[in-house]
This record gives structure tokens, C-alpha cells and sequence, in this order.
């Protein structure tokens, strides 16, 4: 892919961590249970 086309759209070094969220379920008295969970949020590359 061209540099022109993807630089555009790629985030900025600042915007990245909004663009990531990670967390992990806590029980009823506060501890933390289960795997921690990503979400990932990004544009998608022109066709």
C-alpha cells in the first residue's frame, strides 16, 4: 500500500490510547475474576 493512502488514516501517537481498552470482571466483593479482555477499536484500510 502506498505511504499517501495509509498515512492518512493510520492514528497519531497521542490518539492511540483511545483507541484500546483493556479490563477484567470483578466479583461481588471486589476481586478480580476471569481473563482480562481487550477491545481494539480502528479504520478500516481503503480496497
Amino acid at each position: 500500500m502506498k505511504r499517501k493512502v495509509l498515512e492518512p488514516i493510520l492514528p497519531k501517537a497521542e490518539e492511540l490510547a483511545l483507541l484500546a481498552h483493556v479490563h477484567q470482571r470483578k466479583s461481588s466483593t471486589g476481586a478480580l475474576e476471569g481473563e482480562p479482555e481487550a477491545t481494539v477499536l480502528c479504520n478500516r484500510l481503503p480496497m
